[in-house]
């Protein structure tokens, strides 16, 4: 086990599962963050003139492409605080009221 700076000790597999969070997490932000993005500008650039249209494509790939976007940044931040946050060791109960 690794310590921090205080001496508290870190859990391995805390840590493994937070370091396989984040790779997971940011595959997905990538892939469908950059497709989402792909399509938002296949959109304009394929002539979406229509403010109607252009709403409506905007709230197709915004659902379709920015939910798992925002998934994936999810899963990067509950694993960074996964492998950052330090396991918190408890005292003994006759250290704790002395």
């Amino acid at each position: 086990m690794t310590t921090t700076g205080s001496g508290q000790q870190r859990d391995p597999a805390q840590r493994f599962f937070g370091w396989l969070l984040i790779v997971m997490g940011g595959l997905i932000l990538v892939l469908c963050g950059g497709c989402t993005l792909l399509m938002v500008g296949f959109g304009f650039a394929g002539g979406v003139t229509s403010s109607g249209a252009v709403i409506s494509w905007l709230l197709v790939v915004g659902l379709i492409g920015g939910l798992p976007t925002a998934a994936g940044g999810a899963l990067v931040w509950v694993g960074w605080l996964l492998v950052r946050r330090p396991r918190v060791t408890p005292k003994k109960v006759g250290e704790t009221f002395d």
